[in-house]
């Protein structure tokens, strides 16, 4: 669901990281500084398509997983590392 979105925020200069998390606005960090890119607050529904978009599936499907890292390749960007954890009954 986010997958245009973290492209379009990453290609940007000084563009370093995208950060989602379920019920906190989606962040990019452009030299150092977090910047808001939606005053929405992403779902969890959001946070685990967007994580089975970016290959996720496993650690979606398996709750029994406290995190998880893969490496992804966007177009227009490059090879990105994907970090995704749970915090009780939070996505990040």
């Amino acid at each position: 669901m986010y997958l245009k979105t973290i492209a379009t925020h990453l290609a940007r200069p000084g563009a370093t990281e995208f950060a989602l998390a379920s019920g906190r606005a989606a962040c990019v960090k452009i030299d150092g500084e977090l910047e808001a890119v939606d005053s929405r607050a992403v779902t969890t529904v959001a946070m685990i398509e967007t994580l089975r978009a970016a290959g996720g599936a496993r650690f979606v499907d398996h709750a029994d997983l406290p995190g998880a890292e893969w490496t992804i390749r966007m177009r227009g960007v490059g090879t990105l590392k994907v970090v995704a954890m749970r915090r009780g009954d939070r996505l990040h």
